[in-house]
């Protein structure tokens, strides 16, 4: 339902003096100071990797109308990898994107506070991105990890959204490794909470299937000795201007029995950039 439509039902039902609709984006209208505390604060942008929606950034920006009662929900969320070959997911995500890449079709953007104006620039490389997608055939040696946690803010507590974490996973038999399949499960109140994923089946639970999960692709498939360990090495960087991660892999190869480590993908953002958007007010050129 749009926000024209909620208005038109606001005289409709006769609930127009219990419901204030405030338009514009979370990042901006929150600082106003005349917006009365909450008392429960819902969001609903959750990505299929948790945090990839910059839901811990809105968070940030209702820092302004949380009191020391203000319940969240979800009051807190987690992310989760596996490392996985996919074969031929891989393979149609490559011939659907090259040719966007190649012709140059895909743009990156981010806002510059001091001009007033967008920065644009053309993203590095197809494989050092995130993609949300139905993952239906795949292998996976080892079970999904835990990654990050975010939970909802406290009041008047300062939020830090960055992230560093390295996670290991036992392989057993040799095995070839081209990505991760990421997940997200988050708590809804107590042991109510929601997840993509099919691991978890703990308490009042929900898996929506149009809730797909996220495809973190490597630059070139590994080949992973048998009985070893696999260190997926990740970072949440942010800045004024968004949110990005970087990434990399180290193992031991399967034919040398030596460990190695992958490019880190996506540095600086490159390729896959999550921008925060600025107040409209503040945007002087879309060009």
């Amino acid at each position: 339902m749009s926000l024209k439509e909620v208005s038109q039902k606001q005289f409709e039902t006769g609930w127009h003096s219990k419901v204030k609709i405030i338009e514009g984006g979370i990042h901006h209208v929150l600082k106003d100071e005349t917006i009365p505390k909450a008392d429960i604060i819902v969001t609903e942008l959750l990505g299929s990797f948790g945090d990839n929606s910059l839901a811990p950034e809105c968070w940030k920006s209702a820092l302004t109308i949380i009191k020391e009662t203000t319940e969240f929900i979800p009051s807190k969320f987690e992310t989760f990898l596996a490392p996985i070959c996919a074969t031929k997911l891989r393979d149609q995500l490559r011939d659907s994107m090259v040719s966007v890449f190649e012709e140059k079709r895909a743009v990156n953007a981010k806002f510059d506070k001091e001009t007033g104006e967008f920065k644009y620039w053309r993203p590095k490389t197809w494989y050092d991105h995130f993609y949300v997608v139905s993952m239906k055939r795949f292998f996976a040696p080892a079970q999904p990890q835990h990654l990050s946690q975010f939970i909802c803010p406290s009041f008047n507590e300062e939020c830090n959204n960055e992230r560093h974490n390295i996670i290991k996973y036992d392989i057993g038999p040799a095995c070839e490794i081209d990505g991760f399949v990421g997940y997200m499960a988050a708590v809804l109140a107590k042991d109510v909470f929601v997840s993509n994923s099919p691991y978890f089946r703990k308490g009042k639970y929900t898996c929506p299937k149009s809730w797909l999960p996220c495809y973190i692709p490597l630059r070139e498939g590994i080949h992973v000795k048998n009985d070893s360990e696999v260190l997926f090495y990740f970072w949440r960087k942010v800045s004024d201007e968004g949110v990005w991660y970087e990434w990399k892999v180290e193992y031991t190869d399967f034919n040398t029995g030596k460990r190695e480590t992958t490019e880190l993908q996506n540095e600086n953002g490159e390729s896959y950039f999550m921008s925060m958007p600025p107040n409209p007010d503040e945007i002087k050129s879309y060009i």
